[in-house]
């Protein structure tokens, strides 16, 4: 335990305390000067010289963050060495691609766009970062940064950590009882996260909802030692925290063990401190920076709530009914966890609309709680019904919506039909 806390606290030491941070805390109180080190490097070779500072930090801090990655995947060996058997499956890779292509039809982006452009100009300095909005979404970046998948190539990280949630996803409904069909699967990428992910390729929270799974797995074999959920909260933390909170913060609320909850509360603990202390405890200034341009989106919110509300129904589409389905039949069964963790799960998304303005992606950050809906629900229809429910579904098209813009296309068949026939703007 102690093992995990002292990794995770380094890492968002490292995150935090940004190079611009720690050199004025250097010039304050050790005195050497506001122009040091970069004065004293100036007598040195030019190519040393350039950035000095910032690069003998930034390595510094790419090592010291590789370390601690290190101690994150020697906590999570035994989930991976339970996965994997899975993870090998010829026909599960074959279904993912599949419906993956067909999907890919409806929507679909190639390269890194709009917020996920900033993770991919982030992932060729990682540790360079100034304070921001981006610079504590780290994990995405760090880890194309050390696998030499920065930069142009970020696009192509992205896409092998969507395949990883995507087979996560179904193995996780595998071990619920729910196989998808090929369709079935291409209708179910076309709502929620997996939307985002496809149409809106290089945001961080794609990485939270792998470590989603990977939690909900090893939950199913109640090891009451396991330390992997925490390990997968505290990695999540570093990839975006606010999906992460709502993710775990979930899990934790609706578990049986109470050590989820004191593991999320402790982690929370240390990573509000040390992002506090980086701002010198200036709570003000640290939270304008969490938000959208510095400023609340709560009154844009309070005179859009249909939008918002529309919001929920664009990311999900039919599988929202088949939450409320789900819901209804747990609540009869007398079986109130579930029935909760959904609720939280998707309301949770939705409050985050208040907040924010890209309304679509924070409903979709409880889309999780979908998959966990489905078995209930589509495990009592015949295969001709869960087909025809799979059509309609992939037919309702999908779109973005966002405060400042209302809805707008995607590319792809989607944003084809909805430009040209209803002219939304894509």
């Amino acid at each position: 335990m102690a093992t995990l806390y002292a990794a995770f606290a380094i890492c968002v030491a490292i995150t935090c305390f940004t190079n611009d941070v720690v050199l004025d805390l250097i010039r304050h109180y050790v005195g050497l000067g506001p122009h040091w080190p970069s004065e004293t490097a100036r007598r040195l070779p030019y190519a040393a010289a350039d950035r000095y500072d910032g690069y003998l930090l930034g390595s510094l801090k790419g090592a010291g963050f590789f370390a601690a990655l290190l101690t994150f995947a020697f906590l999570l060996r035994s989930a991976a060495v339970a996965i994997m058997p899975a993870m090998r499956s010829r026909r599960l890779w074959i279904d993912l691609l599949i419906g993956l292509a067909i999907a890919s039809i409806f929507l679909f982006e190639v390269v890194p766009t709009g917020m996920g452009r900033i993770y991919g100009y982030n992932s060729v300095e990682p540790f360079l970062q100034q304070q921001g909005f981006f610079h504590r979404r780290i994990l995405m970046p760090a880890l194309a940064h050390m696998l030499h998948l920065d930069g142009v190539l970020y696009g192509l990280f992205h896409w092998i950590v969507a395949l990883l949630t995507l087979a996560l996803a179904s193995i996780y409904l595998e071990t619920r009882g729910l196989r998808l069909s090929r369709l079935e699967l291409a209708s179910l990428y076309t709502t929620g996260m997996f939307a985002t992910a496809i149409a809106l390729p290089g945001h961080g929270e794609i990485l939270v909802f792998a470590l989603t799974f990977v939690a909900l797995l090893d939950s199913d074999r109640e090891r009451p030692d396991s330390m992997v959920q925490p390990a997968c909260f505290a990695l999540a933390l570093l990839a975006h925290e606010t999906a992460a909170v709502l993710a775990f913060g979930t899990l934790a609320l609706t578990g049986r063990d109470r050590r989820a909850w004191l593991h999320f509360a402790s982690l929370l603990a240390v990573y509000v401190a040390i992002w506090l202390a980086s701002y010198g405890f200036d709570f003000g200034r640290a939270a304008r920076t969490q938000l959208t341009g510095e400023t609340s989106n709560l009154d844009r919110f309070l005179q859009n709530v249909p939008l918002a509300l529309f919001s929920l129904g664009a990311a999900y589409k039919l599988t929202l009914v088949a939450a409320i389905a789900a819901v209804a039949g747990f609540v009869c069964a007398e079986q109130l966890r579930p029935a909760l963790l959904i609720c939280v799960a998707l309301g949770g998304g939705f409050a985050l609309t208040a907040v924010a303005t890209d309304y679509t992606r924070m409903a979709a950050f409880g889309g999780f709680a979908i998959l966990i809906a489905l078995p209930p629900v589509l495990t009592h229809l015949s295969a001709r019904s869960r087909a025809w429910l799979a059509c309609a579904n992939l037919l309702i098209p999908t779109v973005y919506v966002a405060a400042m813009h209302g809805a707008v296309a995607y590319h792809g068949l989607y944003g084809l039909v909805l430009t040209n026939w209803f002219g939304i703007a894509g």
